[in-house]
């Protein structure tokens, strides 16, 4: 039997509930107006073939070397997302990783499949894509300056002039219990960065 899709007009996404795909269920339920989710597609029939239907899902309106991205879930962090038949094959729910072994085949112990052109998460663009381990992600990510460090951190307690002033008391030959109680945080804290451990980049 056929996947039920959103009865939003134009939407095209499975239904989740109330006729409706996930995003717009969560429009009603917030009591808001329902209106067009952003990359909403054109409605159309899903396909009886899962890679038909897989491959559907990425906007390839830009052409070969255009990003490729997937219009459906997507992570917290905006990594394409399919938990279907699909993910159980190719071993991964990833749609980049996903849509890379359908043309490479399976990736090799200890590699990943990683956005090395685009840095973008949710495309799926083959060309976009490449193999290397987690030590190359992270010096990318470092050479890219793209790493989130200091009060760019959602769980930072501190920020830069805080740091700075931390520093110029430590200097002063404040101690670092009585600096970690004004500042709110446990002494190790403190001791880190009086030993250049964490916030180097602060100067």
């Amino acid at each position: 039997m056929a996947e039920r899709i959103c009865s939003f007009d134009g939407c095209g996404r499975i239904h989740e509930g109330f006729g409706l795909c996930m995003g717009h269920n969560k429009q009603r339920r917030e009591g808001k107006s329902l209106t067009p989710l952003r990359n909403m597609g054109v409605r159309r029939p899903v396909a009886a073939d899962p890679i038909e239907w897989f491959l559907s899902w990425f906007d390839t309106s830009g052409g070969p070397d255009a990003c490729h991205e997937w219009r459906r879930a997507r992570t917290t962090d905006e990594y394409g997302v399919d938990y279907g038949t699909l993910a159980e094959i190719y071993g991964s729910a990833r749609t980049h990783v996903i849509k890379w072994v359908m043309v490479n085949g399976p990736v090799p112990d200890g590699l990943q499949v990683r956005h090395l052109v685009c840095d973008n998460p949710p495309c799926g663009n083959v060309a976009h894509l490449a193999l290397g381990t987690p030590r190359d992600n992270t010096d990318d990510m470092l050479r890219k300056g793209r790493q989130l460090r200091g009060e760019r951190v959602n769980t930072a307690r501190l920020t830069e002039d805080a740091v700075r002033d931390i520093r110029r008391r430590l200097a002063a030959g404040e101690a670092q219990g009585r600096v970690a109680a004004l500042y709110g945080v446990q002494r190790p804290a403190i001791n880190k960065i009086h030993l250049g451990k964490t916030w180097r980049h602060v100067v």
